[in-house]
């Protein structure tokens, strides 16, 4: 009974991509907001080839919304007259 678990949930998901992916493939999504599920891949590996995902992804972590837009600092500084979130 325990192994029924996992594969069905891998069928539901299989389903789900492949549905995605015949979607894609058909027309019923837009492309530009929806790709398939081949293209996704296919993009997150030039990304992670090329270093450019890793490159976004430590800015992401060090990300200061202050060093970004000042005025968000200003607020900030306004409100509870320290600077910081």
């Amino acid at each position: 009974m325990k192994r029924q678990v996992p594969f069905t949930q891998a069928a539901v998901n299989l389903v789900l991509i492949g549905a995605w992916e015949y979607g894609a493939a058909v027309g019923a999504f837009d492309p530009r907001i929806f790709p398939s599920p081949s293209q996704v891949i296919l993009a997150m590996r030039g990304l992670l080839q090329s270093g450019a995902f890793m490159a976004d992804a430590s800015h992401v972590s060090s990300f200061d919304p202050a060093s970004s837009d000042p005025s968000i600092a200003q607020r900030a500084t306004q409100q509870d007259g320290v600077g910081r979130f």
